[in-house]
């Protein structure tokens, strides 16, 4: 169980922490982990893992997540976690509401990656990923992407 006492009458205070679940000692798990928080404000939570990992909160889908010169944005309240394997990624989107009627949630990227179900906008790369529905809704749904 984790605790942060936020205090009474806190304005714009601001903390970052990480949940690690793994065997080693976190100071040797993280020692050349290069871990940067993108983003900590109240529309989205974003950190990224070296060249190889993104992940973010989207709580407001009107806001965009800068990721060093490359943009995100996405159609609906959403966790997501962009990992990359060798040339291709993985997309895993959650529906932060599990809102039944949601049938996808569209995330929209200036990254140069794609997939067959893809579009292109003007700069953006527009990534349809289907959510689950019934008893499965909101269950992580992940799309495989290739980078152009």
């Amino acid at each position: 169980q984790l605790h942060i006492n936020h205090g009474q009458h806190v304005e714009n205070g601001q903390y970052a922490y990480l949940v690690y679940a793994g065997k080693e000692k976190p100071k040797k798990a993280f020692k050349d982990l290069p871990l940067k928080v993108l983003e900590n404000s109240t529309d989205i939570q974003a950190v990224s893992w070296g060249d190889h990992y993104i992940g973010a909160a989207f709580y407001n889908p009107k806001e965009v997540l800068k990721v060093d010169g490359a943009e995100i944005s996405v159609s609906a309240p959403c966790a997501l976690l962009l990992e990359k394997n060798e040339d291709k990624w993985h997309l895993t989107v959650t529906d932060a509401e599990m809102n039944k009627n949601l049938r996808s949630i569209q995330v929209r990227t200036t990254l140069d990656i794609s997939n067959d179900q893809s579009e292109k906008d003007g700069k953006w790369n527009v990534i349809e990923v289907p959510m689950f529905q019934g008893k499965l809704c909101g269950k992580p749904a992940t799309v495989e992407l290739i980078m152009k």
